[in-house]
């Protein structure tokens, strides 16, 4: 039997609520025997390397000696991990995502036309569409980016050798291969509808429920996806409530503060000014 062509490839660390959301909606994907399933883990405090067995039976799990030292650096990992160990097509999954029950055939179907048409220029493609990275022109049913996040990127294999040859690793590591391939005429096209949907707002890339990235046209809003998603909004937003009030009583402080330092000085330039005549008859006194 020949290796399966697409590798779905999750990076971890810790949030280990958010990566049981994404065990549990990696077991409802469609096609996922078609797919290999592998779990890099950047070195995590809150599990080991059989807790993921555990709860990814059908993943091959590696577990790094170190930690990376940050996301991108992992990905960075990852994409090493694969163009040594692997060929086909990779598609790079983070750690708080849902995932569409049509997300494997999806990719299989961007990988059969490539493969049906040998001659067309190398490609990026992605299946999250946010609007954090706008449109810049449609091409055969694509949108068109100059850039993406690197969370559900579609990457032949001779393409991530490409980039790791040319571009380092770095904080800004999906901005930078992003503007590499921008820079060499390489089309990042990217699908309409999202076939994955962010969650977490907790981590190195995602610190504000308002700002972090939202998958346009999520398709798969359903059952147990629907059941986290609601949760986690829900979740999102009573913590956000919970930090507004909190600047609005830091506020609250500041400002009780500023009126006591206020009130102090009146009272010192109230006692001032009813100290003038005093200080008035006794220069006269001595004159």
């Amino acid at each position: 039997m020949p290796p399966p062509r697409l590798t779905l490839g999750i990076t971890t660390y810790n949030r280990r609520p958010l990566l049981e959301i994404l065990a549990r909606s990696l077991a409802q994907v469609q096609d996922l025997k078609s797919a290999r399933v592998l779990v890099l883990d950047d070195c995590s405090q809150e599990y080991d390397a059989d807790y993921l067995r555990r709860l990814f039976p059908q993943a091959q799990v590696f577990r790094a000696e170190q930690n990376s030292g940050g996301a991108d650096y992992a990905m960075h990992r990852l994409f090493e991990h694969f163009v040594r160990e692997s060929d086909g097509w990779l598609l790079n999954l983070d750690a708080d995502l849902l995932l569409s029950r049509r997300l494997v055939r999806q990719c299989l179907r961007i990988i059969e036309a490539e493969r049906r048409a040998p001659q067309k220029p190398p490609c990026l493609y992605s299946v999250f569409n946010t609007m954090s990275h706008p449109c810049v022109g449609i091409d055969d049913g694509y949108l068109l980016k100059r850039s993406v996040g690197a969370a559900a990127t579609l990457w032949p294999r001779a393409l991530l050798v490409d980039v790791l040859q040319h571009v380092p690793p770095s904080r800004r590591f999906d901005w930078d291969w992003s503007a590499y391939l921008t820079g060499r005429g390489v089309p990042i096209r990217v699908t309409p509808r999202s076939y994955v949907q962010h969650l977490g707002r907790i981590g190195q890339n995602t610190r504000s429920f308002v700002g972090m990235d939202h998958g346009d046209s999520f398709d798969d809003y359903a059952d147990e996806n629907l059941a986290s998603f609601v949760d986690q909004t829900r979740d999102g937003l009573l913590r956000m409530l919970a930090e507004q009030q909190g600047r609005i009583d830091n506020q609250a402080k500041a400002i009780e503060q500023i009126l006591l330092v206020v009130q102090s000085q009146a009272q010192v330039i109230q006692q001032l000014i009813a100290a003038l005549p005093q200080a008035a008859e006794a220069v006269c006194t001595a004159a």
